[in-house]
């Protein structure tokens, strides 16, 4: 694996480590009420 490949794919995982902080900070502003809200959302 290239160097350029190596980065590449670290780059992907901090990516998504990134947005799943940004979610784990999302939902620890929701009510309960909102989190039940959100995953129904997502049932559809």
């Amino acid at each position: 694996m290239s160097e350029l490949e190596k980065l590449r794919k670290e780059n992907y995982y901090l990516q998504m480590e990134v947005e799943i902080l940004k979610k784990k900070i999302q939902f620890s502003q929701m009510t309960e009420t909102e989190i039940d809200e959100y995953l129904r959302s997502l049932d559809h």
